[in-house]
Order: C-alpha cells, then sequence, then structure tokens
C-alpha cells in the first residue's frame, strides 16, 4: 500500500534537502538569496545576523544555532520541514 504524504508548502526546489547533505541545502539557500537579488548582508541585515552566519550557512556548516538559522530561512522566505524517522511529519515555519 503506498503511503499518502500532505504536500509540501516550500519551494520545489528546496524541498528536499536533508540534514545529512549539508552541500544540498547550503546550494539552496545560496540559491534563494540569489533569486530574490538579496546580498549576503542584505540577509544578515534583514535576519538581525552578522554576514559570517550566513556565510556559514551556505558553506553548510552545522554549527550554528537553529534559532538564528530560522531567521534566515524567514527571510529567504523558506522553512524547516521536521520528519519523524518512521515517516511520520512534523512541520515548523520559519
Amino acid at each position: 500500500m503506498a503511503r499518502i504524504r500532505p504536500s509540501n508548502p516550500f519551494p520545489r526546489a528546496y524541498a528536499q534537502h536533508s540534514a545529512h547533505n549539508p552541500p544540498a541545502w547550503a546550494a539552496a539557500l545560496r540559491g534563494r538569496r540569489l533569486e530574490l537579488g538579496l546580498t549576503q548582508a542584505a540577509v544578515a541585515d534583514l535576519a538581525a545576523v552578522s554576514r559570517r552566519t550566513v556565510v556559514a550557512l551556505e558553506q553548510g556548516r552545522t554549527t550554528v544555532a537553529l534559532g538564528t538559522a530560522l531567521a534566515v530561512l524567514g527571510v529567504l522566505g523558506l522553512g524547516l520541514h521536521i520528519e519523524r524517522g518512521d515517516g511520520g511529519q512534523i512541520r515548523a515555519d520559519a
């Protein structure tokens, strides 16, 4: 029997970037920023974080605090999708 999944509210191009693949989600963040025509400095100002933080996220560094990452995601119009190991879904919008 096929499992039915709820629709994903996030842009399709950015929806499937696993936490186990930092280069993929880092590229998605950078791609979205460029799509919006924003500089790293502009995103940093809007998210009230340092430019170094935006750079770290775009480089796939996994040491950025969750709240900080969510602020940057929110500026970019992106969100965080969390899925339980058993396939159940939990969604937290940025």
